[in-house]
């Protein structure tokens, strides 16, 4: 599946400014002046990736040496020493792109140091990348000891595999759980969020039938999803019980993608009187401490999203 598109820091003023001069005039202006705006809010975002690593990295750092004994050896309480370093792992991803952020969160549940890449796939893809995945060219990719794994699902499996004793577990122990939890991330990506796909691309005028069909079945989606949180969580916090886990991941990676459903076409997609398990759920999950650095600002991904739409509309008149 395609990556159609999530960190949180609000774009510069002057890249608002243009996102809405964009808006205003799409019908105007050529593709090219609008994929140079990508450009520039991409750029934007590597160098605001760029930060939030060098802090990400700084606040380990801190943490290693408050856990460092006077004689300057690791406590029992230090460090893992079987966690990889920064320079053995790598993602290449996007900040937009809930299969990334998904990976992101993962590692983060692992405590796993990582160096985040920004690829600009809405553009040209880079020579790393394409080298890294040459099968489906696109992200994410995680590059572990300068080997690619592909496809989040995948990596989501390989970090709890190797890094097996660090952190909570992400798939379930349990054979039916695991494949439960399988069979419901399949659903999700294949059969859930793809109707957001197409909703994002029917037209703006003259669909508003197709719009309300594919709304009601995404609505039908989260009274299912609803179900399967009760059978999944068992009356505990999360899907994968006491802490996150699997399903958790791959449903929360969309969150804000949700969110931007909500705001641009003026629903409510997850209601707290329809699906108030689920609803309660979202909230806690966007303030765990794995996710709610990665889960994409919804008013940045609402202006992203406004200004891949115009260029597409650009692109096709």
């Amino acid at each position: 599946m395609m990556d159609p598109m999530a960190p949180t820091i609000l774009l510069f003023t002057p890249t608002r400014v243009l996102a809405e001069f964009l808006l205003v005039s799409n019908k105007t202006l050529g593709k090219r002046v609008i994929s140079k705006a990508l450009v520039l809010v991409e750029i934007t975002n590597y160098i605001q990736s760029l930060q939030r690593q060098v802090e990400f990295l700084s606040m380990k750092l801190e943490a290693v040496n408050a856990r460092e004994t006077t004689d300057g050896y690791p406590s029992k309480d230090g460090p893992n020493l079987g966690m990889a370093k920064g320079d053995d792992v790598q993602l290449l991803g996007s900040w937009a792109s809930p299969y990334s952020n998904r990976v992101h969160m993962a590692l983060n549940l692992k405590s796993i140091d990582f160096e985040f890449i920004e690829e600009n796939y809405y553009s040209n893809k880079s020579d790393r990348l394409l080298k890294a995945n040459p099968v489906h060219r696109k992200i994410p990719v995680l590059i572990h000891h300068e080997k690619p794994v592909c496809e989040s699902l995948l990596i989501i499996q390989y970090i709890d595999e190797v890094w097996n004793t660090n952190g909570p577990k992400i798939l379930p122990s349990d054979p039916y759980d695991r494949a439960m939890a399988r069979f419901w991330a399949a659903y999700i990506d294949d059969t859930w969020f793809p109707l957001f796909i197409e909703l994002f691309k029917t037209p703006e005028s003259g669909g508003d039938e197709a719009r309300a069909t594919i709304l009601a079945k995404i609505s039908e989606g989260v009274a299912l999803l609803e179900e399967a949180f009760g059978k999944c969580s068992q009356g505990k916090d999360y899907f994968g019980g006491d802490s996150i886990g699997y399903m958790d991941v791959v449903l929360g990676s969309y969150l804000s993608w949700v969110k931007v459903t909500q705001t641009v076409y003026s629903v409510k997609l997850v209601d707290e009187s329809k699906a108030p398990g689920l609803a309660a759920w979202a909230e806690r999950f966007i303030s765990h401490e794995a996710a709610k650095d990665v889960v994409p600002d919804v008013q940045k991904l609402v202006q992203f999203f406004m200004m891949v739409r115009a260029a597409t509309s650009s692109s096709s008149d």
